[in-house]
């Protein structure tokens, strides 16, 4: 007799017209069982209409050792698995041009919003002076200065947002923090209100 634990994931979205896996809502982890056939063990059939609805611990639990047999099986999480079951999202020609407003108002709003920055702080009388300084007064000189400054900005910024994706072991930011919290209260909420939904229509 071997040690199996079930791990039920918070919550799992699917589209409609797709089995539903056990491996796809809870984790089995054995040293010395295989679990295979639990994991493509099919919880439920194909979902024809967009809906939510809860996979209880319990049910995940019987259905592992029906598959598995007499072993010993304790489940990590004992609470239900919240399915998000939806319509696959299709990108329209109208959500594409409401998009490409979107990007084209950010551009045009993020550099405006540099440029009066920059006015403010007095950035053309600065670079000026700096030309004069390395003893070029000459239009040309101030130009480069101008491009290799503006080249060195957006450069700093595609690092800096780049490097925040790519270093994922980075500690979280605050935001990051309060959406991960939201989607966790969001998953609570909805286990609890489809769990008595349960409950009243028994």
């Amino acid at each position: 007799m071997g040690k199996v634990y079930l791990a039920p994931k918070a919550s799992y979205s699917t589209q409609l017209n797709i089995p539903i896996k056990f491996s796809d809502i809870c984790d089995a982890y054995s040293g010395t069982v295989d679990t295979q056939a639990l994991s493509d063990a099919i919880v439920r059939e194909e979902v024809e209409h967009e809906c939510l609805f809860t996979v209880t611990a319990l049910k995940l639990l019987n259905m592992a050792h029906e598959t598995l047999g007499q072993h010993d099986i304790e489940l990590v999480n004992p609470k239900s698995v919240v399915v998000i079951a939806e319509k696959k999202k299709k990108n329209s020609i109208f959500h594409l041009i409401i998009n490409a407003l979107i990007y084209v108002m950010v551009f045009f709003g993020s550099a405006m919003s540099v440029m009066y920055f920059h006015v403010d702080v007095g950035m053309m009388e600065t670079q000026k002076e700096f030309a004069r300084i390395l003893g070029s007064g000459h239009p040309e000189a101030f130009s480069i200065i101008t491009i290799a400054y503006t080249i060195g900005l957006g450069t700093g910024m595609y690092v800096f947002f780049s490097n925040r994706k790519i270093a994922k072991f980075k500690s979280p930011s605050p935001i990051d923090l309060n959406i991960r919290q939201f989607k966790s209260d969001t998953i609570d909420y909805l286990r609890e209100k489809l769990d008595n939904l349960k409950r009243a229509e028994k």
